[in-house]
């Protein structure tokens, strides 16, 4: 982590963070090859950010005003929730910052849009996103989401999963927004 808690690349995983670089020179690496770069992230705050109450990059909040330790998530102990608060905006803008410095393209979020569904989170890390030039595409995960919520998902998401992981049921509609067009495909029954 860096001094405001918010994940960097450790050098014996990706040697091409040594010298503090980050992601960067992997990232041009990758855009050379005419790819976009893309990162998997966990929403809310780590943890041991929290625990520590590190400072917000960019603001005058620190992690305590923006974590909600008793929102664990489904699957992983090492990350908390976020409250709907000025300073996880904050948390979210900062972690945006370090992503568009480091070249980063297209974020996958997990844990926000279906199980569980975090809207609160799922705008205010959007709204992050959206701010620098050119923007980073969002993708949400753990779902799936429901289809009730597609006007929302819209506003916010370039992207979101609505089946869950490892299978598709038959009877699931698969379905996407282009703007100007909508399509609606059954799925296959297998």
């Amino acid at each position: 982590m860096d001094d405001n808690g918010r994940y960097i690349p450790v050098v014996d995983r990706f040697a091409s963070a040594e010298h503090s670089t980050g992601l960067k020179p992997l990232a041009d690496y990758i855009h050379s090859l005419g790819p976009n770069f893309s990162i998997h992230i966990r929403r809310g705050i780590q943890r041991e950010t929290a625990a520590k109450d590190l400072p917000i990059a960019g603001s005058l909040y620190r992690a305590a005003e923006a974590s909600d330790t008793a929102d664990a998530g489904p699957w992983s102990a090492y990350s908390c929730g976020a409250k709907k608060s000025p300073a996880t905006q904050g948390y979210y803008d900062s972690i945006a910052s370090l992503y568009a410095s480091s070249g980063v393209d297209f974020v996958k979020a997990d844990c926000i849009s279906g199980h569980p569904y975090k809207p609160n989170e799922i705008r205010m890390l959007s709204v992050a996103l959206k701010k620098p030039r050119p923007a980073i595409v969002l993708s949400l995960c753990l779902g799936p989401t429901s289809l009730q919520k597609a006007n929302e998902m819209a506003k916010h998401a370039e992207m979101w999963r609505i089946a869950g992981s490892g299978s598709i049921c038959p009877s699931q509609l698969l379905w996407c927004t282009i703007p100007g067009t909508r399509r609606t495909w059954e799925l296959p029954a297998n």
